[in-house]
C-alpha cells in the first residue's frame, strides 16, 4: 500500500503535546494522532479531516496513540461522522482496546461499527466495502 505521510507536531503552551500524521491510501484519508487531544489542539485534527476531496471514500482516525481525548474531540468525531454520512463517505475510528479514548467513546455511545476495526488496513477495507465508488451513469 503506497502512502504519502505528512506529519505535524503540535505543542502549544501551556497545553498538552500532540502529534498528527496524515496519509491518503486507496481513496481513504488516514489521520493518526498521538498524545493528548483536547480543545487546545483539536483544530489540527479538524483541519486534517475537513479538507477531504469529494471523490474520497472516507476517513480513518487512528487514536491508538492518543492517551487522552476531551469533549471537543468527541464533538468533532460526531460532526465528522454526520458530515461524511451526508456525503456518502465513511468514518472509522481506531482505538486500542481498554484505552481511555475507547472507553470515553463507548460511554458516549459513539457508533460501534465505526470503532470495530483493529488496524488501519481493516479500517480501509471496511470503508472500501461500505462505500462503492461513484460510477458514471
Amino acid at each position: 500500500m503506497s502512502q504519502e505521510w505528512q506529519a505535524a507536531s503540535i505543542a502549544r503552551q501551556p497545553g498538552p503535546t500532540m502529534t498528527l500524521e496524515q496519509a491518503d491510501a486507496q481513496g481513504v484519508r488516514v489521520v493518526a494522532v498521538a498524545g493528548e487531544l483536547d480543545m487546545s489542539n483539536v483544530g489540527a485534527l479538524r483541519d486534517a479531516t475537513s479538507a477531504l476531496p469529494n471523490d474520497a471514500l472516507g476517513i480513518v482516525v487512528d487514536l491508538r496513540g492518543a492517551s487522552f481525548i476531551d469533549s471537543a474531540t468527541i464533538g468533532l468525531l460526531y460532526e465528522l461522522h454526520s458530515a461524511l454520512g451526508r456525503r456518502r463517505q465513511a468514518l472509522r475510528v481506531l482505538c486500542a482496546a481498554g484505552s481511555t479514548p475507547r472507553r470515553v467513546l463507548e460511554m458516549m455511545s459513539f457508533d460501534g461499527d465505526s470503532l470495530s476495526d483493529q488496524d488501519t488496513e481493516s479500517a480501509i477495507a471496511a470503508i472500501r466495502a461500505a462505500v462503492s465508488p461513484h460510477e458514471p451513469g
